[in-house]
């Protein structure tokens, strides 16, 4: 869901311990040129696996964008779940190991959206949609099929408060997705939206999944300000009144909008647009009724989906060891989007359905149960979770090792989670549930 990041520290110990950090190399315009096409303004430039640092007087600025790095900077038009936002913030914070300076990291630009195919329309969507309350979109001249929608000042340059950009990814982006894919996207530059809005303060508040929910809100709310001019419409064919195909054809001219925007009274733009919504939901084809299922429907799938996390460089960091797993545990994911939790390992993610009711952890008798049944899946808990020491004992002994070792990784866990949240602060990783 998120595109794009750009944290901001000010601290002069905090940047410039992060500045030294030796893990940080050159950065390479030639290697991510396709992904940083931008040019920076200072020539002190870094980079972390992609993740770029500018260093100024004043401040060091952190660039992410969490989908290509996921995607090893390559373009695609997957899609990009909550769970993989969190999972890439947390690595890239664990690789780093700058938990305790977590609060320095504020958020002062974002960009959020997604990807989406609606039915029996393709790139002639974009032309189609011509406002956004009452702000008329923007041809974007870097691309074909892009519009921006944001208000502007006096000399109509944008206000980067809140932007939106609805554009056909498939022509941008041919060789990796569908021809009629579409992207619709949020950005702001300016604090006071991303924290009063969105309640992102600082990097750690994107591992809450409150914040996504209000990403997700925002978006629904900002799709439902479109107003589309659909030329699909087969007005020769419809189940309306003379009188009412007149007016539909009224509505369905660009001019006719542009010219309610000129008179006096602010109201007249929004009663039109029901009497235009009415006839349409009247016809069957309210293709505002369409666009907003489809991205309700893809909302819930980025927020519900739990997929299994793409594996990078192997590590025995406890926080990686927790997401990246064989199969991807959707549980400790509390309220808010009504997800129940279901009976896997809070560690490993696995089904341990047949161990007793109480139990939350792979115990001894459950590895003994892959290791007879999933030979495959008990490799994986050998890589990960037996150490060398263990390697050549007996078989009974690995087993107890391995069920020794996931419950020494939560209390791991526990420890770097308390040392990052305060007490009452929700959690995304919270195991007390489990306990109570």
């Amino acid at each position: 869901m998120i595109d794009l990041l750009k944290l901001r520290v000010a601290n002069f110990v905090v940047m410039h311990k992060i500045w030294n950090n030796p893990k940080l190399k050159l950065f390479s315009q030639t290697k991510y040129k396709d992904v940083y096409k931008e040019k920076f303004k200072t020539k002190k430039v870094k980079q972390f696996n992609g993740v770029v640092f500018l260093l100024t007087e004043h401040h060091l600025d952190i660039i992410i964008k969490p989908h290509y790095y996921y995607n090893s900077y390559k373009h695609n038009s997957d899609d990009f779940t909550i769970y993989e936002s969190v999972y890439v913030i947390t690595k890239i914070l664990d690789d780093l190991d700058i938990y305790e300076e977590i609060n320095h990291f504020r958020v002062i630009n974002i960009e959020f959206g997604l990807n989406f195919i609606v039915p029996l329309y393709d790139k002639d969507l974009i032309g189609f949609t011509e406002y956004w309350k009452r702000t008329q979109g923007l041809t974007d001249s870097q691309y074909k099929y892009s519009k921006k929608f944001s208000s502007t000042d006096a000399n109509g340059r944008l206000h980067f408060y809140k932007v939106l950009k609805f554009y056909c990814k498939g022509i941008q982006e041919n060789a990796v997705c569908s021809p009629d894919t579409l992207r619709f996207e949020i950005k702001s530059m300016q604090f006071k939206y991303i924290s009063k809005v969105l309640g992102i303060e600082n990097v750690g508040d994107l591992l809450d999944l409150n914040v996504y929910d209000r990403m997700a809100k925002e978006i629904l709310t900002s799709v439902k300000e479109l107003l589309i001019i659909d030329n699909n419409i087969d007005v020769e064919n419809t189940n309306l009144s003379d009188r009412e195909l007149k007016k539909l054809k009224e509505y369905l001219n660009p001019y006719t909008w542009y010219k309610t925007l000129q008179l006096n009274d602010r109201s007249a733009f929004t009663d039109k647009k029901k009497r235009y919504f009415k006839l349409l939901n009247k016809m069957g084809v309210n293709i505002h009724t369409k666009l907003y299922n489809v991205i309700s429907d893809k909302i819930n799938y980025l927020i519900n989906h739990t997929p299994e996390i793409k594996h990078h460089t192997p590590t025995y960091s406890t926080m990686n060891n927790f997401i990246e797993t064989p199969t991807y545990s959707t549980i400790n994911i509390v309220g808010i989007y009504g997800c129940e939790p279901i009976k896997r390992c809070i560690i490993t993610g696995l089904d341990i359905s047949f161990q007793q009711d109480c139990s939350i952890m792979l115990s001894k008798k459950g590895v003994e149960y892959y290791f007879k049944f999933y030979p495959n899946i008990y490799e994986k808990l050998v890589q990960r979770h037996l150490t060398p020491k263990w390697k050549n004992t007996s078989q009974n002994k690995k087993f107890e090792e391995i069920a020794h070792n996931i419950r020494d990784t939560k209390r791991n866990m526990e420890v770097k989670l308390n040392r990052l949240y305060q007490e009452q602060q929700f959690r995304l990783f919270d195991f007390n549930i489990f306990t109570q």
